[in-house]
């Protein structure tokens, strides 16, 4: 992950903080994809099932790196 290799804490951080914002606009796509008839109901539901998992476990690093700062 290129955040890894960042300097500092605060630089981590922000760099988290960016990719969560590109993660939550995966989730926006996916949304509009279902809307739209581009994913049937069951490839949505397994997607959005992998996309609430990631921004949950996104969220709980974010934390807890806020936390540790």
């Amino acid at each position: 992950m290129e955040g890894c290799a960042r300097e500092g804490e605060k630089e981590y951080l922000h760099f988290l903080n960016i990719a969560f914002g590109s993660l939550r606009e995966v989730g926006y796509f996916l949304d509009l994809a279902a809307r739209l008839s581009y994913l049937a109901p069951d490839e949505f539901q397994r997607l959005d099932s992998m996309y609430e998992e990631a921004a949950s476990v996104m969220a709980g690093l974010i934390r807890a790196r806020k936390r540790k700062s």
